[in-house]
């Protein structure tokens, strides 16, 4: 069992921002930030468990653009989308820079061609979200941010384990700043996939048990990569992986039960966190379980996601295992 939380977490940082886009058939979001960066990143906004040795805001202000994004989406609710802003969102951004002056964007973040075509079809009521709705194409968009931004997290990770290997140590270039950038991937800003961790984790009854381990393995990668330790590094890196794994496997578990379209639709978008994986491990358990949120054929689903090779190929063992929120 690797998720067990090594630390006490305190979440200021999300206290103080909020918790990001909405879950329960809903999109919401905190009012976007200036994208302003800073060269150090206080110690209040952090809270325990986890301190950046690098300046990381510009990475963390990608939750801005998801801000604006969940703003528009959230007209949903009452009426029309602005589905032109998203895409501006989308696509330009504006909050977040790189180091060159180029703009950093949600529609580039990550080479994850599934995510972003759901989104993007999403956007443009095209593809699977021909006919869709207003509400289920903003929780595709919503929920799609989300996965997007816990893929970048593991990129981090791996871009960190390159550099250690080519002994590049540096705390604000080398390999303890990619770790870095996961965490602040991971938060961004109140908007990232900690907010949804926090969430899950109350549905089911696991607070302590599914933010607060991934955070662990953050702070372990961190000083495997001070340290110049790629093995250390790794089995870290492994275990943020399962960790945000953990949290989409929450996710679906949560919304195969739901008795709406928007709801499944949430569902369905939250899976694609765990699908190369599930689909990895069994073909047949990836069709049932997409089928199921398509269908409404819940037990179904959950027969799929409990299938003892899914299982193992997430790491939930008999103890993180869950039946209904």
């Amino acid at each position: 069992m690797r998720r067990v939380a090594t630390m006490t977490v305190g979440l200021a940082y999300l206290v103080a921002v909020g918790c990001g886009g909405g879950d329960d058939g809903t999109v919401s979001a905190q009012p976007g930030g200036t994208g302003a960066t800073s060269s150090t990143v206080s110690r209040t906004e952090v809270g325990e468990g986890y301190s950046p040795v690098s300046a990381v805001d510009a990475h963390a202000a990608i939750g801005d653009d998801a801000s604006r994004i969940r703003e528009a989406l959230a007209q949903a609710k009452s009426g029309a989308v602005d589905w032109a802003a998203v895409r501006r969102h989308w696509q330009e951004g504006g909050a977040s820079k790189k180091g060159d002056g180029s703009t950093r964007t949600l529609a580039a973040l990550v080479p994850a061609a599934d995510v972003v075509r759901s989104v993007e079809e999403a956007i443009d009521g095209a593809g699977s979200s021909t006919g869709a709705s207003d509400t289920v194409r903003a929780q595709r968009v919503d929920k799609g941010i989300t996965v997007i931004l816990a893929r970048k997290v593991v990129d981090e990770l791996s871009a960190a384990e390159g550099k250690v290997g080519d002994g590049k140590l540096d705390r604000q270039s080398g390999a303890p700043h990619n770790v870095d950038e996961a965490w602040a991937f991971l938060i961004a800003k109140g908007q990232g996939p900690a907010a949804t961790a926090e969430k899950r984790a109350v549905d089911f009854n696991r607070q302590g048990k599914v933010l607060e381990p991934i955070l662990a393995g953050l702070a372990s990668a961190q000083q495997a990569a001070i340290a110049g330790d790629r093995t250390a590094l790794a089995d870290s890196a492994r275990s943020v992986r399962e960790g945000l794994d953990y949290v989409f496997y929450l996710a679906t578990q949560k919304y195969l039960g739901s008795d709406n379209e928007a709801g499944r639709a949430e569902g369905a978008a939250f899976y694609l966190g765990i699908s190369p994986r599930v689909g990895q491990a069994s073909s047949q358990a990836d069709v049932a379980i997409t089928s199921a949120f398509a269908t409404g054929d819940a037990d179904a689903g959950r027969r799929a996601l409990h299938d003892p090779a899914v299982l193992s190929a997430l790491a939930v063992d008999d103890q993180e295992r869950v039946d209904r929120p």
